[in-house]
């Protein structure tokens, strides 16, 4: 990779990083609000904290890696791996912002208890199982990138 595609690289991967931090903090926080949340609805939280957590990480990472010229840029395999997580993120967002939208319709409270009508439990628990997995990958991902340059 040459220098300009390195570098272009890495504003790639700082720009989605804190892109995608951004809307998970966002998020989490409106989930956070559900009142009567269940435990799986508070794992979901918890993981999508762990994930803003990873992500400013990766974005710390990259932007130390641009300060610094001699260091090499992000592996591909870095941004294959935020690309999958932002991919199940949107996802999973997506299918939130569905279940928001039909409770206001029908102007129910935002309480775990109104979620169960709209939200089919398998269709979360698919949604939260990928969103996991690519957490997972893209902090292992992270592992590998940081010994990389040093």
């Amino acid at each position: 990779m040459d220098g300009l595609s390195g570098a272009a690289s890495l504003i790639a991967v700082i720009s989605l990083a804190v892109q995608l931090g951004d809307s998970v903090h966002k998020f989490s926080k409106s989930l956070k609000s559900v009142r009567s949340a269940p435990k799986d609805l508070q794992g979901l939280i918890k993981n999508l904290d762990r994930l803003q957590c990873i992500l400013a990480e990766v974005a710390q990472l990259a932007e130390q890696q641009r300060n610094h010229g001699s260091a090499p840029p992000p592996s591909t395999t870095l941004l294959t791996a935020l690309e999958d997580c932002r991919t199940q993120y949107q996802a999973l967002e997506a299918y939130a912002s569905k279940v928001t939208a039909s409770l206001q319709r029908s102007g129910l409270q935002k309480t775990w208890a109104s979620w169960k009508i709209p939200a089919r439990k398998e269709n979360l628990q698919k949604l939260y199982g990928e969103l996991i997995r690519s957490i997972d990958q893209l902090g292992t991902v992270l592992v590998l990138n940081t010994t990389r340059i040093q």
